[in-house]
């Protein structure tokens, strides 16, 4: 799976760009939000996280690279999407237009949608701990 980057949630009104996401994301269960370009073991890291969640990759998943400056807003691409999970790799919640008291690996539920801010993917490639703690913190969002 290449993760990409996409205009889609840029606070620009696109309102082309937004529908076209919001049928990327119509049958996504997760939308996986991250800063950096991935090496293939870091995106194999990632596949096994959403495995041991029961969620495939390239079925389940849809991912977004955005950049330190961006700013964007997920509300009309997600209105209508099936995502239940957001996975955010080295972004803060405040680049998400949102309350910026989110703790790393601690889920939050609004709505429908777990969100779960992380630490990169390649900080979690070489800390087992930080691995740990996605883990649980994806054990606790399943129990909710």
């Amino acid at each position: 799976m290449k993760l990409h980057k996409g205009k889609i949630f840029l606070l620009e009104d696109d309102k082309f760009e937004q529908e076209e996401w919001s049928k990327k994301l119509a049958a996504k269960a997760v939308l996986i939000l991250h800063r950096a370009e991935h090496k293939e073991a870091e995106v194999d890291l990632l596949d096994k996280i959403l495995s041991a969640i029961g969620k495939n990759i390239k079925r389940d998943a849809e991912a977004l690279r955005i950049d330190e400056e961006d700013k964007i807003r997920l509300g009309p691409a997600l209105r209508d999407s099936a995502v239940q999970l957001i996975l955010a790799f080295d972004c803060s919640p405040a680049q998400l237009s949102m309350n910026s008291s989110f703790v790393k690996y601690t889920p939050v539920s609004i709505g429908k949608r777990t969100f779960i801010f992380s630490d990169a993917l390649s900080d979690l490639e070489k800390n087992k701990n930080l691995k740990i703690m996605l883990w649980n913190a994806l054990k606790a969002a399943q129990s909710k």
